[in-house]
């Protein structure tokens, strides 16, 4: 400011302050002239508009037709009669009135309405057929329908074109008190008031709507333009009066380029001066307004104002110019420097919240020049030793010799950019740091390495969570781990002593029991087989799980699927009184290519969850083919599944309304079996479902190219399988390797209860020292025992020994995905436990010839 006032008493801004005075007092001399001169011409534009409003008015409201229409509502019987619908629509003498009354006034229009805004009689010049129309949303009608007379530019309905809607009520009796029993209209068309608003020679004349709308105008292109901005609300207001008929239903016309809250505007280059008069319409939604817009002369057209603003410019501009250089540089300068510290100080603190340092490397010299950043990043500073050598000090002990080769080796030696992780110990506290350098070469015209630069980041923290990370995941490695074998061993476990409670239980019918004993015997097999299941289940999902089933593609009708779902399960259904429909195409026989063993298991826990989870109602499958694919679906009425709960159906054990675990639902793992199989068929399975009314599962299968001849396996057991145990295992000679005394001693007693010769071994090493196992029929190992040799080693030592195929069946207990990939290489049937008789004679009577 000091130098400001330095300036402002030097001389030169004497004379220029006295130069802004005096164009000062021009400038005020000529906006004086100016004004007088509009003056005079607003004056003469707002008379000359009370002219045209007055003529506009004497048309319309004050016209003759008004008050012919006034007149013939009070006057008519039988247009009255019409209205009372005392005579039918259109009647003929009330139509020829209204010819008389159109014609006589040159009317575009003439047309009555009942007291329901319903048209009963219309006269037009096309000969449009109008009566019958529901004209009761209109304005206009209403209004007269109170016994109020207005008039109501609009676009049609009936005649989609401007006019000017002039409406007189119709009265019950001859005076303008009795009650309205309808309406009288007269339409005018708009090319008069066109023509009255052309006739403005000196701009633009306009009529606009109470919201704003052009409805007639001097300039054609301004039709139907709006004042203002068009807002959302406002187009809505529009479109909510119908007065411009559908002209708005599409995109509306752009925006006029004036407000009439204006009192001049330019257009086009153009200034104009803007006056507006309202109407006594008595339209509800506001006044209609007079608009008239005259161009304005430019001020230069004034020779004494234009001489004054010559005069005004060239001080001012002297004044501005002088002005403006004589600051200009002092204030650049200034805002300069200022910007600059700001920047410095941003990048300062920038760096030093990123631990981001800057370094200059003088290959050659080997000194280094480094920011304050990367000083306080090595703890250092500035007498320290900046240099190649006093770097390589603060590395690690550890990195110190790697950095050193990467540095003259792989960066200078082969010219590679520099970016490596490597630790420091830095000065000031002798902290370990772990940091990431970054580097580019920069090369003479020779192309030697003379320079690098780059910068050196602070990632410690970056490391350490990192090193958590490796560290948790180790952690949980471990622990699933641990899970898992604890699991393995658990169903190892609990394997054993069902295994030997269905073999006591073949031992124990075989012993010729009673009625009664009979009858415990097979509830036992019933809790048992429901024990069973339950494991089976656990040791599919670990089968899919391990990978080691892979789907066999074949053609497979879709109708022996049907037939082996409704043999299977349309038994259980009417147990529960439910109804089953199934339903398929009979003309068009369809196959699908897949697997069918994976297809029946989809099929089967989705048909069972079904049934499971109606009470009443029934189950519906169907099949149907949808383009190149077969749509399956199951429908229940069921309980339906709640919206949120859909996502997790498909985890493991997760059941819906079962908090007790009641094992009757089963185990909540049929739809992750139905979803892992068919991931595996490359499809996906989907649910839609309403709490309360029912589910619907689906998925898609491709249609096979020619079906083939039935692949349907007969449910019923082949005679070799219902073989008598007793017949086949009389006389032979077993040799058990199970190191679980329970199950031992049932094998021993189920085996020697059909006539069975068996000698039992709890390590495979006492088996492989006794000479008589050489004469052994069938083996029967455990794949688990206690010594060093385990089940499938024994069974390998023995055919050695033999030097020729055994016949043996593996038992074991253990389902771990590991296990179930690595058994799938066995060259022998491999049983799960719990096994009982029946599955084990099946699987020995494959061995023989």
């Amino acid at each position: 400011m000091n130098q400001l006032y330095r300036i402002a008493r030097h001389p030169r801004i004497y004379t220029a302050l006295s130069a802004v005075l005096v164009l000062l007092a021009v400038t005020v001399a000529a906006w004086t002239v100016d004004s007088n001169i509009e003056s005079e011409l607003d004056l003469a534009q707002l008379r000359t508009l009370g002219s045209y409003a007055a003529t506009l008015e004497s048309g319309t409201t004050n016209s003759r037709v008004m008050g012919a229409a006034i007149l013939f509502g009070q006057a008519n019987p039988e247009a009255k009669q019409l209205a009372l619908g005392k005579l039918p629509l259109g009647a003929p003498k009330v139509v020829a009135a209204l010819d008389m009354l159109r014609g006589m006034y040159t009317a575009d229009t003439v047309f009555l309405v009942n007291k329901q805004g319903v048209v009963v009689a219309y006269s037009n010049k096309d000969s449009v057929a109008g009566a019958g129309r529901d004209l009761s949303f209109r304005p206009y009608i209403k209004m007269a329908l109170r016994g109020i007379p207005n008039v109501y530019p609009a676009v049609g309905i009936i005649a989609p074109d401007r006019g000017i809607f002039l409406t007189a009520p119709m009265r019950a009796a001859m005076d303008n008190t009795s009650e309205p029993i309808g309406a009288v209209v007269v339409k005018i068309g708009a090319d008069k008031l066109d023509l009255l608003l052309k006739s403005w020679p000196d701009g633009i004349a306009m009529l606009l709507s109470p919201q704003g709308v052009v409805f007639a105008a001097s300039r054609d292109d301004w039709l139907f333009r709006a004042a203002g901005t068009m807002s959302a609300e406002r187009l809505a207001g529009i479109r909510h009066t119908r007065q411009f008929g559908k002209v708005f239903d599409q995109t509306p016309f752009p925006a006029a380029p004036f407000t009439l809250d204006m009192p001049e505007t330019r257009i086009d280059g153009v200034r104009y001066a803007v006056h507006s008069q309202q109407l006594e319409w008595n339209d509800p939604e506001g006044d209609w307004q007079l608009t008239f817009m005259e161009r304005r002369a430019p001020w230069w057209s004034h020779g004494s104002v234009l001489g004054f603003a010559a005069l005004a410019g060239l001080i001012t501009a002297w004044v501005l110019f002088w002005f403006y250089t004589l600051t200009r540089n002092s204030f650049l300068l200034e805002n300069m420097n200022a910007q600059l510290r700001h920047n410095d100080a941003l990048l300062q603190e920038s760096q030093f919240i990123a631990g981001l340092g800057f370094y200059t490397l003088d290959i050659a010299s080997g000194k280094v020049e480094s920011s304050d950043v990367l000083d306080m990043l090595f703890g250092v500073d500035k007498t320290y030793e900046h240099t190649l050598a006093g770097w390589l000090a603060r590395i690690h002990p550890d990195d110190r010799e790697m950095m050193e080769r990467y540095l003259s080796g792989d960066v200078i030696g082969h010219g590679r950019a520099f970016d490596k992780e490597y630790r420091i110990i830095r000065l000031n506290d002798q902290a370990e740091r772990w940091v990431h350098g970054l580097g580019k070469l920069e090369r003479d015209a020779g192309g030697q390495a003379v320079t690098m630069r780059g910068t050196i980041q602070d990632i410690t923290e970056r490391k350490r969570v990192e090193q958590e990370i490796h560290r948790a995941m180790r952690e949980l490695e471990q622990k699933e781990l641990a899970k898992s074998r604890f699991l393995a061993a658990a169903g190892h476990d609990l394997r054993q002593p069902l295994a030997a409670a269905n073999l006591f239980i073949d031992a124990l019918k075989a012993t010729g029991p009673n009625t009664g004993q009979a009858q415990i015997l097979h509830r036992l097999d019933q809790a048992m087989a429901t024990f069973n299941g339950l494991l089976e289940t656990l040791l599919n999902i670990s089968k899919l799980d391990a990978g080691i089933v892979k789907p066999e593609y074949a053609s497979i009708k879709v109708s022996e699927l049907i037939v082996w779902l409704e043999q299977n399960f349309a038994g259980l259904a009417n147990e529960k009184r439910l109804g089953f429909k199934l339903y398929f195409p009979l003309r068009e026989p369809l196959a699908v290519r897949s697997d069918i063993g994976l297809v029946r298991s989809v099929l089967m826990n989705l048909v069972s969850n079904a049934i499971k989870f109606t009470s009443k109602g029934g189950i519906l499958v169907s099949a149907r083919r949808r383009g190149n694919e077969v749509l399956f679906q199951v429908w229940d009425t069921g309980m339906g599944i709640p919206q949120d709960n859909i996502g997790q159906i498909y985890d493991e054990f997760y059941q819906i309304n079962n908090p007790q675990r009641d094992r009757t639902s089963g185990l909540g793992l049929g739809l992750a079996i139905a979803k892992r199989a068919l991931a595996l068929l490359g499809a996906n399975i989907t649910c839609r479902s309403q709490p309360g009314r029912g589910t619907v599962f689906e998925f898609r299968l491709p249609l096979a190219d020619t079906p083939r001849k039935s692949l349907y396996r007969d449910a019923a057991p082949s005679v070799r399988e219902h073989a008598d145990n007793d017949t086949f295992a009389q006389g032979k000679r077993f040799i058990v390797v199970e190191d679980d005394t329970i199950v031992a001693q049932a094998m021993i007693c189920v085996l020697e209860k059909i006539g069975a010769e068996v000698k039992c071994f709890q390590k495979a090493e006492d088996a492989l020292h006794d000479a008589t196992i050489e004469h052994a029929d069938f083996f029967i190992a455990d794949y688990m025992l206690a010594g060093e040799i385990n089940g499938i080693q024994f069974l390998n030592q023995i055919r050695r020994r033999l030097g020729k195929p055994i016949n043996a069946v593996l038992m074991t207990g253990d389902t771990s995905p590991s296990f179930l990939a690595e058994s799938t290489d066995f060259p022998w049937t491999v049983l799960h436990k719990p096994v009982n008789l029946s599955s084990l004679m099946n699987s020995l009577r494959a061995y023989e010839p």
